[in-house]
């Protein structure tokens, strides 16, 4: 017996043919892409992609902060002397968040990070240094630091020094997080 054209188990037959082919040509595109880049290429690229990531929402977040501090200034537009309060308050609330909140969670998190990544490099193990303490007291420090308005570099030093707790963390899964 015939089957008609708008059948019901022509058009599956149809569906599951086209999700083999598009299961192939996933799994092709996988086998290319290892291929040529590698495991460690797309880990490091994935790597790049989750910095910058942080790197944005570290932007994001301290544009905001900015931009709070200038609403609140312009909030107290009739008086002076509440606006030099909030000129020299909110910025000098946030740069002691910033140096608190590094120094408390992590203190080797202090600092640009240059001699101890030259330190890393030469092979001596630093303790403590690569962790994600460190990556989480260096973000929001230096998320805190860039909102408060004063001119903190964060980069390319403070991000690779950011960057280097999370790359042992995808290979290895879960025991890289117990550091």
């Amino acid at each position: 017996m015939p089957k008609k054209t708008g059948s019901s188990s022509t058009v599956d037959s149809k569906d599951e043919d086209h999700y083999s082919k598009c299961q192939d040509c996933i799994h092709r595109l996988g086998q290319v892409v290892r291929r040529k880049l590698g495991e460690d290429g797309i880990f490091l690229v994935l790597l790049g992609l989750l910095m910058a990531l942080v790197s944005w929402s570290m932007d994001y977040v301290s544009a905001k902060s900015l931009q709070a501090y200038k609403w609140s200034y312009a909030q107290m537009q009739p008086s002076l002397p509440l606006q030099f309060l909030v000129w020299v308050t909110f910025p000098l609330v946030l740069i002691l968040f910033s140096a608190l909140f590094c120094h408390l969670i992590s203190p080797q998190a202090v600092g640009s990070g240059i001699p101890e990544m030259k330190t890393i490099l030469r092979g001596v193990v630093l303790k403590e240094y690569l962790t994600m303490k460190a990556f989480v007291a260096k973000v929001v420090a230096l998320t805190a630091g860039l909102g408060s308005g004063i001119p903190v570099g964060k980069e390319p030093v403070p991000v690779l020094q950011m960057s280097t707790p999370l790359s042992p963390v995808a290979p290895h899964g879960d025991r890289a997080w117990a550091a």
